[in-house]
């Protein structure tokens, strides 16, 4: 089983170099970033970096731990193998021995039934020493009368042939010879009772022992039986045990070989670990230099924030004075138009009123001019005119002491209004 799994590449420089390129500035050869912009991308770029080596720390160490229990499945199934192997071996060890105890005990049945036949063959065979001896000495015995016998006949012939008178005499003699022999028939007869009796007995003993004989034989026939019964299928248990021992030995062997793979899948998967651990370790360092630099850079960014923040306080200190002071400008010139709308309207009121005095005098003037005129004397114009300049000039007074001068503002604005006509004027 082996391990396949795919990285999917990180579009990390694209993507920085596209955020980079978002809000530049091309310039023909050169290309400007904002400080801030670049800030952003790089502190974009560090979470991109740091995110890229979780995902690849997390699948690596996913795929070690799908290596590892992988590797605890064949320990575990070399370890039942093992087991299976050693319990064969158990099995096959405890039917050895039962196979043994088997064979002993057929062997000490068959030594057994030898014995016994063995004994019966010696019963036997002393039982025919004795009945052969018997025959033995009952015909010796038997050649001995008979010899006896035929000795005394020819006593008996020589007596009878050399001594005829004496024939009562020989006739007891006869009689008295005879006795013996006949004591002697009595004896071959009670000698062929006991041999009659001792065959009886031994045709029985030797009917007892044939069928001792028959049952032993059967016996040792059923036993014989028996032994090879117990021979076949010890053969063939041994055949099958031959051939789990040969499966276990072929599964051994190919758990040996399994093992030496995982033992070297192990070694180069504990490289590969040490090689990740140093990558690791080198991701490590690089992600505290990268969060030094983070830090660093955000440190310089609070600092400039900071002073933003700062620099954007007193801006709002002096738009808020600026505001203030314009606001109060704005007051004061709302104040001064309203002044000089006061003014102007006084002024006006007052114009309108020296206008209207002015009409009157310049009617009152027409008025006065008019009888000299008509009479022709040039005498009665000079108490006249000189009572109008009078009157223009007490207008005058009139007028600047009611308007007296005002700020530059008001003195421009007067200077320019344009005065009134006066009869001065007038006539000039």
């Amino acid at each position: 089983m082996k391990e396949n799994f795919s990285v999917v590449r990180p579009q990390i420089v694209e993507k920085f170099v596209q955020r980079l390129m978002e809000s530049s500035q091309d310039d023909g050869p050169e290309i400007t970033f904002g400080r801030d912009h670049l800030e952003a991308c790089l502190l974009s770029l560090g979470c991109d970096v740091m995110a890229r080596e979780r995902s690849n720390f997390e699948t690596y160490s996913m795929c070690y731990e799908h290596v590892l229990q992988h590797a605890r499945e064949k320990l575990r199934q070399r370890e039942q193998v093992a087991e299976l192997s050693h319990d064969l071996i158990m099995e096959v060890t405890a039917l050895r021995a039962q196979l043994t105890d088997l064979e002993e005990e057929t062997q000490d049945l068959k030594n057994q039934t030898r014995k016994e036949v063995q004994e019966e063959y010696r019963e036997l065979e002393a039982l025919d020493e004795n009945q052969f001896n018997l025959i033995q000495r009952v015909c010796e015995l038997i050649g001995e009368v008979r010899a006896e016998g035929t000795a005394n006949v020819k006593q008996l012939k020589k007596s009878w042939g050399s001594a005829r008178p004496d024939e009562g005499t020989k006739g007891n003699t006869g009689k008295e010879q005879l006795r013996p022999s006949e004591q002697d028939d009595g004896g071959t007869l009670s000698v062929c009772k006991v041999r009659s009796l001792g065959c009886w007995r031994l045709a029985v003993q030797q009917a007892h022992l044939r069928g001792q004989l028959s049952r032993a034989e059967k016996e040792s026939i059923h036993s014989h039986r028996e032994c090879l019964r117990i021979k076949l299928m010890a053969e063939q248990e041994v055949g099958l045990l031959r051939q789990q021992l040969r499966a276990a030995r072929q599964a051994l062997a190919k758990a040996q070989t399994d093992n030496r793979k995982l033992w070297r899948q192990q070694d180069t998967q504990a490289q590969l670990l040490r090689e990740l651990e140093h990558r690791v370790t080198q991701d490590s360092v690089t992600r505290q230099q990268l969060e030094s630099l983070r830090t660093s850079g955000m440190e310089k960014l609070l600092e400039d924030v900071e002073q933003k923040e700062q620099q954007l306080q007193l801006l709002t200190e002096e738009a808020q004075r600026a505001s203030k002071l314009g606001q109060l400008q704005w007051k004061k010139m709302d104040r001064d138009l309203r002044q000089m709308r006061s003014r102007l309207a006084q002024e006006r009121s007052m114009k309108l009123d020296a206008f209207q005095c002015v009409r009157e005098l310049q009617s009152q003037l027409h008025d006065t001019e008019q009888p000299p005129l008509q009479m022709g004397s040039p005498a009665g114009l000079t108490p006249q005119t000189h009572h109008s300049l009078s009157s223009a000039s007490a207008l005058s007074r009139c007028f600047h002491q009611r308007f007296p001068k005002t700020n530059l503002l008001g003195n421009k604005m007067a200077r320019r209004i344009q005065r009134p006509k006066t009869v001065s004027d007038a006539e000039h």
